[in-house]
């Protein structure tokens, strides 16, 4: 199986941190989109003139969002996924 890559762009404002995928092309029923781990898989589930490529790509989500609130739009080849920032878990830790 080859595997290629979707490009990804991510911003992020006060409540919100989005992600931004160019899938020129795609249906929206072409589109898997999963978290796992929290590790977040786009893919596409056709097959590539009849081969076994796939393309997708993963990411490493921050761990200060909630993966359930979520907001997810595919418009004009662009897939936008954007979730809520729970606030930041930053943890000090001292040298005793």
């Amino acid at each position: 199986m080859s595997l290629l890559n979707y490009p990804c762009c991510f911003y992020q404002d006060e409540t919100r941190i989005f992600y931004m995928y160019d899938l020129f092309g795609l249906n929206k029923d072409d589109i898997i989109i999963k978290v796992v781990d929290n590790v977040l898989t786009v893919a596409d589930q056709r097959e590539i003139h009849n081969s076994s490529k796939h393309i997708s790509t993963s990411l490493s989500l921050p761990n200060n969002i909630n993966i359930d609130d979520n907001k997810v739009t595919y418009t004009n080849g662009v897939l936008n996924i954007s979730f809520l920032k729970t606030g930041e878990k930053t943890k000090f830790l001292y040298i005793e």
